[in-house]
């Protein structure tokens, strides 16, 4: 009895797995995170959802404290090896740009050696800085302390995604530096003890993306 009792107990009890986003799509992208608790649970998963800072969300998924990482561009491959990406892309395309305060456009073009933000563990705007050559030199916690600090005259540009840009309260007085431009994809990963869910939930994103759950419009800035 006791034996049939712990049997039913295990049949009944749902796998888990512990997501994390970090607070930028938390605070942009609301919807992509109920969106994926959705997918999940059609896939017969519990999902326990936490959102943290970029660099907190990354390194709880990189050392095993979490399941699944919500949303990093395809080059994190490079960063984490032992992360598996699931393969349909969340998103094809997330444009990075450098961006300068639109008053002072013409004086920072003149510059030989300019002083260039980028958000902390951005890897997106590391692949940005060596593709274009552009050394970062220093490092905002968020992309608005970083806007803070060219309005300030603290720093000349700014390397982020255009898509983020978009959203931001007082976005025109910024403007493209150049046309330079780097676009990534963006993919859900899991760790490779969940590897037996990456088929899953293939099938199932490609789903939500094809009725455009993933769709960039409904993208709104909170802070």
């Amino acid at each position: 009895m006791l034996l049939s009792l712990f049997l039913s107990g295990k049949t009944l009890s749902k796998e888990k797995v512990n997501i994390v986003f970090s607070e930028t799509v938390s605070d942009t992208a609301s919807f992509y995170i109920k969106e994926m608790v959705q997918i999940y649970k059609s896939i017969g998963v519990e999902p326990i959802v936490s959102v943290y800072p970029e660099a907190r969300a990354s390194y709880l998924f990189e050392i095993g404290k979490v399941d699944a990482l919500g949303a990093k561009i395809g080059p994190y491959e490079k960063v984490n090896p032992d992360a598996i990406k699931v393969d349909v892309p969340i998103l094809d395309s997330i444009p990075f740009k450098i961006y300068v305060l639109k008053s002072d456009r013409e004086k920072i073009l003149k510059l030989k050696e300019p002083f260039i933000l980028s958000t902390v563990n951005c890897i997106g705007c590391e692949e940005f800085s060596k593709i274009f050559k552009s050394p970062i030199s220093a490092y905002s916690t968020n992309i608005q302390s970083g806007l803070k600090m060219l309005e300030k005259g603290r720093a000349d540009l700014i390397i982020t995604s255009t898509i983020f840009m978009d959203k931001i309260p007082g976005k025109e007085k910024f403007v493209p530096l150049n046309e330079w431009r780097y676009i990534p994809k963006v993919y859900h990963f899991i760790s490779s003890r969940k590897l037996h869910l990456k088929e899953k939930l293939t099938v199932e994103i490609l789903k939500a993306k094809k009725r455009g759950a993933f769709d960039l419009k409904k993208l709104q800035y909170k802070k």
